[in-house]
């Protein structure tokens, strides 16, 4: 069994004002590869880097791991595309004897869509049996908590959402018999519709609710960090 993970990483960070993707943690690594390694640490494959606005820098950010990199052209029209982007790519992937390519523009409507593996080492083999929906926004999120979410989708079979405080969400695990479902999103929503639908089973996240939304959250991340 492999699980996917997408990593949605195709926004602007409007409120922001800057790429929330490509901020740097007291480690210095930039946030979308922090998220990517640790969904490859946790054992996810394929990890599938989706990218819009700031392309060229996200992808630049992530080179070296191995991680499949599409390109939303349509990620102004909201976060769903972004989803269906992802879930396409991850649909369509096959493990290959990779080689260095440059990363492919894929519409989310596009039903032929294509992938690139990044790195030059073989990812894996096997079916994917679901996919992990995860941002570059949540500091809390890191390998342990990603272990736990396959390791309840392992046992359960089922839709797999994180908890905090009187909330739920993602990082979430849709099974692959969810895929299509996914493609029927649209607008700037994401999957927690699709989510209640199936009554996942959850799996608490510590400071899961906080994520970097404002400059205001992005100094009181620093000033907990430093």
């Amino acid at each position: 069994m492999s699980i996917a993970a997408v990593v949605l990483a195709a926004g602007a960070s409007s409120r922001l004002g800057e790429p929330k993707q490509l901020l740097l943690d007291h480690n210095g690594e930039r946030l979308v590869h922090k998220i990517a390694r640790e969904a490859l640490d946790a054992g996810c494959r394929p990890v599938c880097v989706v990218v819009g606005a700031h392309a060229n820098e996200v992808c630049a950010a992530v080179a070296g791991l191995e991680v499949l990199v599409v390109e939303n052209t349509e990620w102004s029209q909201g976060l769903s595309t972004s989803i269906r982007c992802g879930v396409l790519a991850v649909m369509d992937w096959k493990p290959l004897p990779s080689r260095v390519e440059d990363i492919t523009n894929i519409s989310a409507s596009d039903s032929d869509s294509r992938h690139h593996n990044t790195d030059t080492r073989i990812v894996c083999s096997g079916e994917v049996s679901g996919a992990l929906m995860l941002t570059c926004d949540m500091p809390s999120v890191g390998t342990a908590h990603i272990r736990l979410l396959i390791n309840e989708f392992s046992t359960s079979a089922r839709h797999v959402a994180s908890s905090y405080g009187n909330t739920w969400g993602i990082p979430a695990i849709f099974p692959a018999s969810g895929f299509v479902e996914l493609q029927t999103l649209t607008g700037d929503v994401g999957a927690k519709k699709l989510l209640k639908q199936h009554n996942p089973v959850l799996v608490p996240l510590a400071g899961g609710t906080f994520d970097l939304d404002t400059p205001d959250d992005v100094r009181r991340w620093r000033a907990a960090s430093s």
